[in-house]
């Protein structure tokens, strides 16, 4: 019975794999992080903005992922809120925050950006009954798959 079982597992190997490696390919293509002294006149999609001076960070901005061009700036300082915080992956520079990021206002989009990639929240039932959806509708998150997987122009 425990070769079985063993078999069992070695059989579901590939399967697990292909398992992770759909779940890579589904989520579009990541944002880049770009570390500027101060914030840009001009923001361009799929870029995230790190701003400081002398690895000493204060902000992050960036276009909000829905589609509806609104720059959102995080704060970074220490000692007041709200706060969120970043990790910088040393391969990749890819930038992870947290908390997650909802807009109150606007789309109301709700999301968290994990490794430079954009991973929408489920819907909450947290909100009054007037408030529209948190989450962008679907012909948005269509447009920024498809934008997402093609070519970049650089």
């Amino acid at each position: 019975m425990n070769v079985l079982k063993q078999v069992q597992a070695w059989l579901r190997w590939p399967f697990k794999q292909l398992k992770h490696v759909w779940f890579w390919l589904r989520w579009p293509a990541p944002h880049r992080t770009v570390v500027v002294d101060e914030l840009p006149e001009q923001f361009r999609d799929k870029e995230i903005y790190l701003i400081g001076e002398n690895g000493h960070f204060w902000c992050v901005a960036m276009l909000c992922p829905c589609g509806c061009s609104e720059v959102i700036q995080l704060n970074l300082v220490a000692g007041t809120r709200p706060l969120w915080t970043f990790k910088l992956d040393s391969d990749t520079r890819a930038i992870t925050l947290s908390p997650s990021i909802w807009r109150t206002v606007g789309c109301r989009s709700h999301f968290h950006v994990r490794l430079g990639r954009v991973q929408w929240s489920p819907p909450t039932k947290h909100l009054p009954p007037n408030q529209p959806n948190p989450q962008p509708n679907r012909q948005m998150i269509q447009r920024h798959h498809k934008t997402a997987s093609e070519p970049s122009s650089r």
